[in-house]
């Protein structure tokens, strides 16, 4: 059996096998490119009809290669199979690709606009598709002090403005705050300079 991997963004650490006690089983793997070439043998040898059928797992281990984005599939490139007298035999191999796990696509979070700032500023997320973001303000001490989003965000530019307005009301004070955006799991802030202008 012959199973591709995406070669250019893992290698492969080792392929093993699991298989059901007694069951015999051995084990011939090489890796060639983007597949890797596996050979079982069911060394335990014949067994009567009345048994319950020997079962076989295969393990292939992956290793992120440094520097490498993550992600992808592995898939079955092709198989043969055969009894022990070496006849061919016809199996059903129904497989369906494998993802693997690849990082959460990156967002970008513009500068605000203007910097320090009296009245008002502007910035935007910008996620690579529709999600949930949670966007705040925080003052020096981490503090969350202003939520301008709790929800979904489309795909592409959300240009936002702050004020200077507080979630309990009221107007914050001139300082140093941050602006800060989680989108699925991953966070990115930045900091402003607020001139309170009374």
């Amino acid at each position: 059996m012959a199973l591709n991997f995406p070669s250019d963004r893992y290698d492969v650490k080792a392929v093993a096998s699991q298989g059901s006690p007694g069951g015999g089983w051995m084990l011939f793997s090489q890796v060639v490119g983007n597949m890797a070439n596996i050979g079982l043998i069911d060394a335990g040898g014949p067994y009567p009809l009345s048994a319950e059928p020997k079962t076989m797992t295969v393990l292939l281990r992956l290793s992120p290669k440094s520097g490498k984005a993550t992600g992808g599939k592995v898939t079955v490139g092709s198989s043969e199979f055969s009894n022990s007298l070496g006849g061919r035999l016809q199996v059903d191999l129904k497989s369906t690709p494998t993802s693997l796990p690849g990082e959460p696509p990156s967002f970008a979070l513009s500068e605000n606009q203007p910097n320090p700032f009296t009245g008002e500023t502007r910035f935007t997320p910008d996620p690579p598709r529709a999600a949930v973001v949670d966007l705040g303000i925080f003052d020096i001490a981490g503090r969350r002090i202003a939520t301008l989003d709790r929800g979904t965000l489309s795909e592409g530019v959300q240009p936002f403005t702050w004020s200077g307005n507080l979630d309990g009301g009221g107007q914050a004070r001139s300082g140093v705050y941050f602006y800060r955006a989680t989108i699925e799991g991953r966070t990115i802030a930045k900091r402003m300079v607020l001139l309170a202008s009374f």
